[in-house]
């Protein structure tokens, strides 16, 4: 299922409908079954918050991202 949440994700991220994207793995990141796919999940979430201009959210994301792996480069602005 989880492969699934982050391609859905995506997709609305190329549509350009970021806040759907975002609100999508938002209600449904609990169903990813290991660590590497619910990071994959938040970063598509992170990137449409970006996309969106949304600031705050890119930030809140990207906390929960840096618990995944604190290490992703694209993160690290945000973490200051």
């Amino acid at each position: 299922m989880s492969t699934k949440l982050v391609r859905e994700a995506a997709a609305l991220r190329e549509q350009g409908h970021f806040q759907q994207a975002i609100e999508l793995v938002e209600a449904r990141i609990s169903e990813c079954d290991d660590e590497i796919a619910r990071l994959l999940a938040l970063l598509q979430a992170f990137y449409a918050a970006i996309e969106a201009n949304d600031e705050g959210k890119a930030a809140e994301l990207a906390k929960l991202v840096a618990a995944e792996d604190p290490e992703v480069p694209s993160i690290q602005k945000y973490l200051a």
